[in-house]
């Protein structure tokens, strides 16, 4: 889900993912100081949101740690994948064509969606651990909703002016 919601919306999703967990981990670890709403805002400052990423991921990795969990991502990794999607997102304005252009951004998009989705799947494992089967691992109806709009969108965008033009035309 969150790969998917990431390449839809073009990586917009991941700032809101980023901030939903950081609010579940700040309920773990106990700590007031934990700020979900400037975490997910610092991931569009430059540089420090690189180290914002390795402490997500740190942190995701300290808590799986005691409850003997093998980690399934080192920040590190977060944060060079992270360095990658940036630098190919960064080569879209350089395309040719707004087609490649696009592909370019949902490349990008991809690799980080594939980096939160592992961070997804950890915390998804320490949640059971902590709150046993009984924890939800199902999309809820607003991610089906968001994935639903967001795939349309994505469609549309994707497919381009003229495919809209034609559709208008056949709607008419």
């Amino acid at each position: 889900m969150v790969i998917l919601l990431t390449l839809f919306s073009f990586g917009i999703y991941l700032p809101i993912w980023f901030g939903q967990t950081w609010s579940e981990l700040k309920r773990i670890v106990r700590d007031p100081g934990m700020s979900p709403i400037w975490h997910s805002l610092y991931l569009f400052v430059p540089l420090y949101n690189l180290d914002r990423i390795h402490a997500h991921f740190r942190t995701i990795n300290a808590q799986s740690a005691p409850r003997a969990m093998p980690r399934k991502m080192a920040p590190w990794i977060a944060v060079t994948v992270a360095l990658v999607a940036i630098f190919v997102q960064r080569t879209s304005g350089s395309a040719y064509d707004s087609v490649t252009a696009l592909v370019i951004i949902a490349v990008a998009a991809l690799l980080l969606g594939a980096v939160f989705a592992i961070g997804q799947s950890e915390l998804n494992s320490l949640w059971e651990r902590d709150f046993g089967a009984a924890s939800e691992r199902k999309p809820s109806t607003g991610e089906w909703i968001a994935l639903i709009v967001l795939g349309a969108l994505f469609l549309f965008v994707w497919l381009g002016e003229d495919t809209l033009r034609a559709l208008k035309s056949v709607s008419r």
